[in-house]
């Protein structure tokens, strides 16, 4: 941790930690960095690609009817929850909670991919917010 004062002003820089508390004064700043230095790899990406070809299959061979449509779509919304910068673990949890209510014959597979390990990757990538979120979500998933 690192604290600069300049007149009236202060700035504190925290890295690789956790702040509980804080008291700073009128005109300061406080700026969080997780120093975060995840690297997702070529191999990953193509790992994350095979696993949606695979979903994508097993979402037609479940045969959902009616909510197959919906299921295609969700999927296509996992993939872009990943791909974004930084990856939207709210949106994972979103779509794992729609598996489990309306596919749960597919919500296994979907919860197999968001918990694999090259998705972590590019969570990690994403930060340590993203990781908790991440956490809670596969938390929720979890099996008994």
């Amino acid at each position: 941790m690192a604290l600069f004062r300049k007149g009236n002003r202060s700035k504190i820089t925290v890295k690789n930690s956790e702040l509980a508390q804080s008291a700073v004064g009128p005109g300061a700043s406080v700026t969080f960095s997780d120093n975060v230095q995840a690297k997702v790899s070529e191999n990953d990406l193509s790992e994350i690609r095979a696993l949606f070809h695979d979903l994508q299959g097993d979402v037609i061979r479940a045969r959902l009817g009616a909510n197959e449509p919906e299921a295609m779509r969700r999927v296509d919304e996992l993939k872009g929850a990943i791909a974004a910068d930084p990856p939207d673990t709210r949106k994972l949890g979103e779509v794992l909670d729609w598996f489990a209510a309306s596919a749960p014959t597919v919500a296994g597979a979907v919860v197999g991919l968001v918990a694999s390990p090259p998705v972590g990757a590019v969570v990690a990538a994403g930060g340590t917010a993203a990781v908790n979120v991440y956490k809670k979500v596969l938390e929720r998933h979890k099996r008994p």
